[in-house]
């Protein structure tokens, strides 16, 4: 399944929307996670696109896609849940 236009705006609304419930509905992270404090407010705002002619399925319900983020490049790893991609990890492009 390809990352689409419209799934990665919804990735990069709920990523800078300064709410904790919706950055945690586009990552892939358990409910009993703790979040670093610092981490909804420092992206609320920060403009995200991701370039979605990047994207790149790997093996096991993987991706990657690249994405700049305030700026910087980044790769984003994502994986599917119930049928969506959520964010993984991400690690700085070289």
């Amino acid at each position: 399944m390809p990352l689409t236009v419209e799934r990665a705006r919804e990735l990069t609304a709920d990523l800078t929307s300064g709410s904790e419930g919706r950055v945690r509905e586009a990552i892939a992270v358990s409910p009993d996670q703790p979040l670093d404090d610092g981490f909804v407010t420092s992206l609320a705002g920060t403009p995200v696109e991701f370039d979605v002619s990047s994207f790149q399925a790997a093996e096991g319900g993987r991706a990657k896609v690249s994405a700049r983020v305030g700026g910087a490049v980044w790769t984003v790893w994502l994986v599917a849940v119930d049928g969506q991609w959520l964010i993984s990890s991400t690690e700085a492009a070289q």
